[in-house]
């Protein structure tokens, strides 16, 4: 079974020289993790495409940088036990996702750290400020 979700949008990447230093990371943890978990292309590959691939997101460089332009799934995979691994090299940015039950979400990069945001929907007639003009 598993999850269904759609991608929205995504401003998440990381500079080119910070490649290695997330392939490093990735295989360390990959031998922390319990054999369902392991990513067999960080055991046999150094592709970071590859990588991100197996990771459910597709890469494309752009400058300095790889972006994240991409979910190629249709269902969640373990994005939260492997996302916190490569945030300290990842620059500011976000995931939007969305679940199928609605929900949306961010996995945000920031300042080196990852974490999964949720969301509430606010409708305009809910919100309101009361402005004093005399």
């Amino acid at each position: 079974m598993g999850y269904y979700v759609t991608f929205v949008e995504s401003t998440a990447k990381f500079k080119v020289s910070n490649k290695k230093k997330i392939i490093d990371a990735l295989k360390a943890e990959n031998k922390k993790v319990e054999e369902y978990y392991k990513l067999s292309s960080v055991l046999n590959s150094n592709d970071i495409k590859d990588i991100f691939a197996e990771l459910d997101f597709e890469i494309e460089i752009s400058g300095q940088y790889y972006r994240i332009v991409d979910y190629i799934s249709e269902k969640l995979g373990e994005q939260e036990i492997w996302l916190p691994i490569i945030a300290p090299h990842m620059e500011d940015g976000f995931i939007h996702m969305i679940g199928e039950e609605g929900n949306h979400w961010k996995w945000k990069f920031d300042h080196g750290r990852f974490r999964d945001v949720g969301s509430r929907i606010m409708f305009d007639d809910e919100f309101h400020v009361d402005l004093d003009r005399k």
